[in-house]
């Protein structure tokens, strides 16, 4: 679900929220509608297709992928699905490369 921060119209509280798709927010102070803005200091975030990534074992040859659409076109093709494996320190299913999950 996406985030958005929101202005009541009818007694401007400003908060943010999650939202539905097509679904309208309401104002947990006063119940009335609200209208989706823009902070200051705030700005939408957006994942970009870009990436430079050799991927070695999805064909004879390395190949060289510079948008995530490539490269799921082509293990769409191959019948295969990106895993990633936690891997822990020795004795331990701790990782270095991990935190504490809530």
């Amino acid at each position: 679900m996406p985030m958005f921060d929101c202005r009541c119209s009818v007694c401007a509280h400003v908060f943010e929220a999650f939202e539905w798709p097509h679904g309208q927010t309401m104002c947990p102070i006063c119940g009335n509608a609200t209208e989706h803005i823009w902070l200051p200091g705030s700005a939408p975030t957006v994942i970009g297709d870009e990436i430079d990534q050799v991927i070695e074992n999805l064909s004879p040859q390395p190949k060289r992928y510079r948008s995530r659409s490539e490269l799921k076109r082509d293990m769409d093709a191959a019948g295969v699905e990106l895993k990633v494996r936690h891997v822990g320190v020795q004795g331990s299913d701790k990782s270095p490369h991990t935190t504490r999950w809530i």
